[in-house]
């Protein structure tokens, strides 16, 4: 940490063209709540004369439109976790040369209604049927991009977290069993996950946690592909907006 971290109070020395800000799992009831809120409302601040362009992705996404607009999440009835088809709604240099629908990865208990961001002036760039609003973006003194899900995720990083919550379901640390998450897992997994979690609400023990089946994933899951486009876009514009002075303080 002391050698490839920098102490958060040396921020307004720091120069950056760009910033990705990345989300972390909640554990207040609401954003001013959390630990980091003020450190993060800082950053926000700082990022916007300070960065060419930031990345906000979902909690600090959350974070960020609460923070600038005081607009407020949502809490969802169930989980959203799964890989989701999400649709180019807009033309933007971002998702140019990205297919459509692109494939991306969400997990979240909370989400941001489209009516109220455009109402905001946020320009909504990806949109899918069940998971709702994925990519948007606001021109401030910086560009600001803002991802609900995750196109940065691997293949296996759902599965990680699927994991982990039936271990805290197992441990007595969560009340629900997980739902499966939805477009990730081949059928015949679920199947057998299924059944697994029949047997995990009868015999709650943190070691059942071993007797887990085989997991295969769908086979088009395309993990990462838009991100590799997504980013390779936004190095493109911070490489050509490098000769443009940001505006004065």
């Amino acid at each position: 940490v002391d050698t490839e971290y920098t102490d958060i109070a040396d921020l307004a020395r720091l120069q950056f063209d760009g910033l990705i800000v990345t989300g972390a799992e909640p554990i207040a009831a609401s954003l001013p709540e959390e630990p980091f809120w003020q450190d993060l409302t800082d950053i926000i601040d700082w990022a916007k004369t300070n960065t060419r362009s930031t990345i906000w992705s979902c909690l600090a996404a959350h974070a960020a439109v609460k923070h600038l607009d005081g607009i407020e999440r949502h809490g969802r009835e169930a989980k959203c976790s799964g890989v989701y088809d999400c649709a180019k709604v807009a033309s933007d240099w971002l998702t140019e040369g990205v297919p459509s629908p692109l494939r991306i990865s969400h997990s979240r208990l909370n989400e941001l209604y489209e009516s109220e961001l455009t109402a905001h002036g946020y320009r909504v760039l990806t949109h899918s049927r069940e998971a709702g609003v994925d990519i948007f973006a606001k021109r401030l003194r910086s560009e600001f991009v803002f991802f609900q899900g995750h196109p940065e995720y691997d293949a296996l990083s759902l599965q990680r977290e699927y994991l982990r919550d039936i271990a805290r379901f197992l441990a007595g640390e969560r009340d629900h069993y997980p739902d499966i998450p939805e477009g990730y897992f081949d059928a015949e997994t679920e199947e057998r996950l299924a059944g697994f979690a029949e047997r995990a609400r009868r015999e709650r023990r943190p070691a059942l946690t071993s007797e887990l089946p085989a997991l295969t994933l769908r086979s088009d899951i395309a993990a990462g592909s838009a991100a590799a486009v997504i980013f390779r876009n936004w190095l493109g514009y911070l490489a050509e907006s490098a000769s443009v002075a940001l505006p004065a303080r």
